[in-house]
């Protein structure tokens, strides 16, 4: 379980980090609802697994220096989803099958 939180905590960070709203530290920290260790231990995460987020001092936010995607998961060829007829549900993160 505790994996599955660090992945969504990057998951909240990341969207915040594109929408330019995580503010300094201490705000990001209140956003979440987490200590500002919490957090500053999981920019550190991002940053070791390539993530190119650094803190810009003269718009008082965090961003990412170049454009990337945080990807989670399980990916499948175009091929096997048409074979198969499997319909995703991202948020439950189950696959279902298309029963017509």
């Amino acid at each position: 379980m505790k994996l599955i939180r660090q992945i969504n905590l990057m998951e909240q960070l990341d969207q915040l980090i594109r929408l330019k709203a995580t503010g300094n530290l201490e705000e990001l920290a209140q956003k979440l609802n987490l200590s500002v260790s919490t957090v500053k231990r999981q920019i550190e995460i991002m940053k070791a697994l390539g993530a190119p987020v650094y803190y810009n001092y003269s718009s008082h936010r965090y961003e990412y220096r170049f454009n990337v995607n945080f990807v989670y998961g399980f990916s499948y060829k175009e091929e096997n989803i048409k074979k198969k007829k499997i319909k995703f549900r991202t948020k439950e993160t189950q696959i279902l099958e298309n029963k017509s």
